[in-house]
C-alpha cells in the first residue's frame, strides 16, 4: 500500500520543548501498567466534575496514548465504531483550547487506529499531524514519528523503520532514554519481523535490543524491561535456540508479574508453551497452553486464542491424543475461516497436516497439506506485492526529485545569461514553470485515473470490472491448487426504500458505510467489489460452505449496526447474500456468479436478511441456509 511520505528535515531537537507532565506519565506506563487505564479514568472524571476543559483533554490524551501501547485484540465492527466519537471529541477539544501538541497527537493516534481499516484515511491524519508538529516545532514530534512506525509496520516496514530512525535520534538528542530504549525495542520488531528478514538483520535487530537493555539496567522500568526480554525471546526463537528463548520468557513473566503488566501474561505463556513444544516438554507446553486459551478467550482476543487451540492440537497430537487433537484443531477452524492472518492460516494447515499424518489418516493429511501449500502460495504472492509496492513507491519519489532537481539546474543556467537576454530568461522561466505544473498534473492525472480504472468512485471498493477479473484469476488459481472458491453477491435489503424516505444522499452514505463495514470484517485474502446499484460480488478463499454461512451472519451482524442517516432509532440494516462455490469445474466465472445471482433471487423471495447457496455446484443436491 502506498506509505505516507513524511516531511523533509525533522525538526532539531533542542528547539522542541518537552512536556514534564506527558514524560511523568509515559515514565508510570513503563514502570507499572496494571491499574494506570482506572487511574487516568478517574482522573478523567474529576476533570469533568471540576469543569477543567485543559485537565479533562491532558487525562483523554493520556487515556488514548494508553490504548495504543496496550495489546492489540480483535478490532471489531463494535468497537471500532465506538471508539471514533472519542477522537472526534478530543480533536474538536484540542481545536478549541488551542492546544496543538494534544491536537497532534489526537491525529497521529487516529492515523494509528484507522491504519487496519481505512488506509487512505489513516495517510489524511498521518500527515495533518506531521504538517502541524513539524510547522510549529512541537515536542511530540518524535513521538508522531514513533506512532507512525507502528502504524507503517505492517503495510512498509521499510517507511516504517525510518520514522523509528528519526524518532530514535530525536529522543537520543534530547536524552530521553526510555523513548530511546522503547523505539530501539520497536525497530528490531520491525526488522525481525520483515517478510524476507536476511541473517544481517536479524542480528542488527538483536543488537538493537541489546541496547536497549543496556539503556534500562539498573532503572525500575519493569514493564518495558519484560517487553524487551519478550522480543529477545522471540528473536532467540526465530534462530531455533529455544533454551535462550525460554530464560527470557521465564524473566519476562516475572517482570510482568505482581500486577505490574497483566495484560502481557497471557502472551509469554503462550510463547513459553511454543517453545516447550520444540524442546520436547509437552506437559509444561499443555499448562502454559492451556492457562493462555483461558485468558485470551476472556478478554476475546481471537489470533492468539486460536494459536493456543493450534499448539494445544500439536501437544495432544505428539502425545497420541489423537481425538483431543482433531477436537482442538476443529475448534480453531471458525476462526481460520474468517481471520485475515495469511501466517496464521499457514500455521493451523501445518499442524492439521502433521496430526492427520501422525493418524496415518494420509488422504486427509495430503488435503491438508494441499491447503498449506496454497496459504504458503497466498503468504509468498502477499509478500511480493508488498514488496513491489514499497518500490513503486519509492521509484515515483526518486522520479519526483529527479524532475526537481532538473527543474533547479534549468533554472540557475538560466539566471546566470547576460542582462540582453532577460527577456528570454522570463519567458524562459514562465515556460520551465508551466511544464513544471503540466508534469505535476500528469502525475496526478495518472494516478487518479488508475485508481478510478479499478476503484469505485462513490465507496472506494473495487468496480465491477475489477473485482471480477480477480474473481477470475482467484478461481483459476485455486483450481490448480485444488482449492474452492466462493462467490457470493450481497445486495442491501429495501435500498429503494431508504432513497426514498431518507433521500440519495443517505442511500449513498448507506453504500459507503456499508461497504467499509464488510470489508473490515474480511480476511485479508477475500476481496468485495460493487458491481452496479447496491449489489457487491464477495470473492472467498479457501473455505468450505459452512464456513461461508458463518461469515453471512458476521457480516450481518456487523451491518445491522451502521445508523442509517435520518432513520428513527431502532432502524436496522440488513442484507441477503446468494452464494456459489468453483467446486463444479465445468462452471467459468460468469456461470458461477449467474447461479450466485439465482441464489440471491431465492434469498430475497424467502423474506430477505438471509444466505442462500446454489446448488449447481453439486451432483444431486441443492445447498439451502
Amino acid at each position: 500500500m502506498m506509505a505516507l511520505l513524511l516531511p523533509g528535515g525533522a525538526a532539531r531537537a533542542d528547539s522542541l520543548k518537552q512536556d514534564p507532565g506527558f514524560n511523568a506519565f509515559v515514565e508510570q506506563v513503563a514502570r507499572k501498567l496494571d491499574g494506570t487505564k482506572d487511574a487516568v479514568a478517574a482522573r478523567l472524571q474529576r476533570a469533568r466534575l471540576a469543569r477543567d476543559p485543559q485537565a479533562e483533554l491532558t487525562a483523554l490524551r493520556d487515556i488514548f496514548v494508553l490504548d495504543a501501547f496496550l495489546p492489540e485484540q480483535d478490532r471489531t465492527s463494535e468497537a471500532y465504531l465506538s471508539i471514533q466519537p472519542g477522537f472526534d471529541v478530543a480533536i474538536s477539544m484540542a481545536k478549541q483550547l488551542h492546544d496543538d501538541n494534544a491536537l497532534a497527537i489526537f491525529y497521529g493516534l487516529r492515523a494509528y487506529s484507522e491504519a487496519d481499516r481505512d488506509w487512505p484515511r489513516s495517510n489524511h491524519y498521518a500527515k495533518q499531524a506531521f504538517e502541524l508538529a513539524e510547522n510549529r516545532h512541537l515536542w511530540s514530534l518524535p513521538y508522531l514519528y514513533e506512532l507512525d512506525a507502528g502504524r507503517l509496520t505492517d503495510f512498509d516496514d521499510t517507511t516504517a523503520l525510518v520514522s523509528a530512525e528519526k524518532s530514535y535520534r530525536l529522543f537520543e538528542q534530547q536524552g530521553n532514554k526510555l523513548m530511546m530504549a522503547t523505539t530501539l525495542t520497536l525497530m528490531a520488531r520491525i526488522l525481525r519481523t520483515h517478510q524476507t528478514a536476511s541473517a544481517a538483520e536479524l542480528d542488527k535487530s538483536m543488537a538493537y535490543l541489546k541496547k536497549a537493555q543496556q539503556i534500562t539496567a539498573g532503572t525500575d522500568y519493569k514493564v518495558l524491561s519484560s517487553r524487551i526480554k519478550g522480543n529477545i525471546g522471540l528473536a532467540l526463537q526465530a534462530a531455533q535456540e529455544y533454551e535462550a528463548a525460554a530464560a527470557q520468557f521465564e524473566s519476562a513473566l516475572e517482570d510482568a508479574g505482581g500486577q505490574v503488566d497483566s495484560a502481557h501474561i497471557p502472551y509469554y505463556l503462550y510463547y513459553l508453551g511454543a517453545t516447550d513444544i520444540k524442546l520436547g516438554l509437552y506437559t509444561s507446553a499443555e499448562a502454559r497452553l492451556k492457562s493462555s486459551l483461558t485468558a485470551f478467550t476472556e478478554r476475546k482476543d481471537k489470533i492468539f486464542m486460536t494459536l493456543s487451540l493450534i499448539g494445544l492440537a500439536e501437544v495432544q497430537s505428539r502425545l497420541g491424543f489423537h481425538h483431543a487433537s482433531m477436537a482442538m484443531l476443529a475448534q480453531a477452524r471458525p476462526e481460520i475461516a474468517l481471520t485475515s492472518s495469511l501466517r496464521l492460516i499457514v500455521r493451523y494447515h501445518r499442524a492439521a497436516a502433521e496430526a492427520y499424518a501422525r493418524m496415518k489418516d494420509y488422504p486427509a493429511a495430503y488435503r491438508a497439506t494441499m491447503e498449506l501449500v496454497a496459504a504458503e502460495h497466498a503468504l509468498a504472492l502477499a509478500g511480493s506485492k508488498k514488496r513491489v509496492q514499497e518500490l513503486t513507491v519509492k521509484f515515483d519519489v526518486k522520479v519526483k526529485d529527479g524532475e526537481n532537481a532538473l527543474l533547479i539546474a534549468e533554472r540557475a543556467q538560466l539566471e546566470s545569461r547576460k542582462t540582453l537576454l532577460m527577456l528570454a530568461l522570463l519567458f524562459g522561466a514562465i515556460l520551465l514553470g508551466a511544464i513544471a505544473v503540466l508534469l505535476a498534473l500528469q502525475v496526478r492525472q495518472k494516478r487518479r485515473f488508475a485508481v478510478l480504472a479499478l476503484r469505485d468512485e462513490l465507496t472506494g471498493a473495487p468496480n465491477r470490472r475489477h473485482i471480477i477479473e480477480l474473481a477470475g484469476t482467484e478461481v483459476k488459481t485455486a483450481r490448480q491448487y485444488g482449492r474452492e472458491v466462493w462467490l457470493s453477491i450481497l445486495d442491501i435489503d429495501h435500498f429503494k426504500r431508504i432513497n426514498d424516505e431518507f433521500g440519495h444522499e443517505a442511500g449513498d452514505a448507506v453504500l459507503k458505510m456499508f461497504y467499509a463495514c464488510c470489508a473490515g470484517a474480511l480476511r485479508k485474502s477475500d476481496a468485495l467489489g460493487r458491481i452496479g446499484g447496491e449489489e457487491f460480488l464477495l470473492v472467498s478463499v479457501g473455505v468450505l460452505q459452512e464456513d461461508i454461512f458463518a461469515l453471512y451472519e458476521r457480516l450481518l451482524a456487523a451491518v445491522k449496526l451502521i445508523q442509517v442517516p435520518g432513520a428513527p432509532a431502532g432502524y436496522a440494516l440488513g442484507f441477503s447474500m446468494g452464494t456459489c462455490s468453483s467446486r463444479n469445474s465445468k462452471l467459468d466465472v460468469k456461470s458461477i456468479i449467474k447461479h450466485a445471482d439465482d441464489a440471491l433471487y431465492q434469498a430475497k423471495q424467502s423474506g430477505r436478511a438471509r444466505c442462500r447457496a446454489s446448488g449447481a455446484d453439486l451432483p444431486d443436491q441443492a445447498a439451502l441456509w
